[in-house]
């Protein structure tokens, strides 16, 4: 009998393949929405201040987002392999796992390098007249989720690489179908 990891990373492969597709058409789809949801008149600060960071950080988008649809690619024939039993099931759910941690550390350096001094620039446009110590608090929460996101999305894919490299799951899928 096939050890169960092999079926749980086979779905999951596909469920989240499928969900990283759709959070990338989510992330060019954004890239054409008005600055402000056409609810902020164009000449209020606010309003140019998030035209400003859609133009500082608007590439990273698409960037991650091609990036993205790159893994998903990989993604979607080690699940279909893992579901299948294949012999080169293991080496494609390698790819994908080591494509996804490189797409993450480029996401993590894109979030460092350019979309915390944008979202800093955009809080403090928009943070005027609070106290001091509000702006910097507000930033740093930011960038923080945003940091310690990518660091979240690292688990999948560090897990791909621990469970399915066990001898028990080399040895089945040496096998083959």
């Amino acid at each position: 009998m096939a050890p169960a990891s092999i079926r749980v990373f086979g779905v999951l492969h596909l469920v989240f393949a499928g969900m990283g597709i759709l959070g990338a058409i989510w992330s060019i789809a954004s890239l054409f929405m008005q600055a402000g949801f056409g609810i902020l008149p164009e000449s209020d600060p606010h309003f140019q201040a998030q035209v400003r960071f859609q133009e500082q950080s608007g590439w990273t988008t698409w960037v991650t987002a091609a990036m993205g649809l790159g893994v998903a690619a990989v993604m979607i024939p080690a699940g279909i392999k893992l579901l299948r039993n294949r012999s080169d099931a293991l080496r494609w759910s390698n790819l994908y796992a080591w494509s996804s941690i490189s797409a993450k550390i480029v996401s993590l350096g894109l979030t460092v390098a350019v979309i915390a001094p944008a979202m800093r620039e955009l809080v403090t446009s928009s943070m005027e007249g609070l106290p001091g110590g509000a702006e910097s608090m507000v930033v740093g929460s930011m960038v923080a989720g945003g940091v310690i996101g990518v660091l979240m999305t690292l688990i999948y894919p560090v897990l791909t690489l621990i469970l399915l490299n066990r001898q028990p799951v080399k040895d089945w899928l040496a096998r083959g179908s």
